[in-house]
Formats: structure tokens, sequence, C-alpha cells
């Protein structure tokens, strides 16, 4: 829920303490990242951001906070039995087992792993906002619009059958008739 309500990257996610959730103000302070089971900075200058929180992942992760063993400030949200970073590879098998069980295939290898939930959230804000790059970008911590729009906008089937309507109409509009002035 984390990964596709923020379109935060996998180890983002991982790097987060319960210090870096504001459940006052229902945002997510994106700080470090884990990356091969260690801790570092995350990717790009951008990539340190708050995100907001939906309020069902709020209370997500309010409830997850109250069952958590691991849940005083400089613990990980997700942590393992032995309160280290959960494993992304047992995340993303999870994942795959998941989309397995309710039919869902893909034909591409790796199409089924974490940063799925990446792709889809920034594929989203763009169709959402209007195409608006810039929001985008931001949304995912990306230092340039290039990466933004070179891999992560996909354009999303109805979308495409929107542009072809909309070329089919300009093109083969009827010509505009002139208004005629009455004569009285």
């Amino acid at each position: 829920m984390t990964l596709a309500l923020t379109g935060i990257r996998t180890g983002e996610a991982l790097g987060l303490k319960w210090d870096d959730v504001d459940f006052a103000d229902s945002s997510l302070n994106i700080r470090c990242a884990i990356y091969r089971g260690k801790e570092t900075t995350p990717k790009t200058s951008g990539s340190i951001r708050s995100r907001p929180m939906a309020p069902e992942l709020r209370q997500a992760l309010l409830n997850h906070k109250t069952i958590a063993v691991y849940n005083q400030a400089s613990n990980y949200v997700f942590a393992s039995s032995s309160g280290n970073p959960l494993n992304p590879d047992l995340l993303r098998n999870t994942l795959q087992n998941a989309l397995r069980t309710i039919g869902i295939k893909f034909n591409m290898p790796r199409a089924d792993g974490l940063h799925l939930l990446r792709h889809s959230s920034g594929s989203l804000i763009y169709r959402r906002s209007g195409g608006d790059l810039k929001k985008t970008q931001e949304w995912l911590g990306h230092s340039s619009e290039r990466i933004t729009l070179k891999t992560y906008v996909h354009l999303l089937k109805d979308h495409e059958r929107t542009s072809a309507d909309d070329l089919s109409r300009a093109v083969f509009a009827p010509p505009s008739t002139p208004v005629r002035e009455q004569i009285n």
C-alpha cells in the first residue's frame, strides 16, 4: 500500500523509520533508503522529500504501528523479525504470488516486481494531472523531466483511444458555416 499510494522507491520505503512518519501532518519524510541491506541516502537530491499520505495509508500505518514489535521512533517501519529492514526479495515474491493468485500474468520479464507499483503511480499521476510532466517528476522525486517522460510515463490504452478520437474529429470535422447576419 505504501509503494502504490506514494510512488516512492522500494529502498526508500524500506528505509522509513517511525520518526519519518508524521501522523499529525499525514506525511512521510523520505530521508534514507536501503540498498543491498545497508542504509544509504536516497538516489538523488530530489529524492529527499515529503510524501503526503492518503487517509487509507495513514490508517494502515497506524494499525501497523500498533501491532509492530519494533515501533519506536528509530525503528524501521517495515522491519524483519530481527528489527532489520525487510528483504525486498521476500516482498517481491509475495507480490508475484498475489498477482498469480488473482490471475494477473505479465509477458515481459521483471514486469511483475515491486517497481511496477512506482511505474503505475507515476503513470496515474501523469494522466490525472492532465499530462503535467513537472508534477509527475516532483511526485517521483526525479532530478530531470527526461527520466520521468522516457521511463515512467506510460500511455494507457484508453488514453491512446482518446487521442485517436480527438485527432479524427479534428481531421474530419465539417467546416464551420459562417454566421449570416439577418437583414431587417
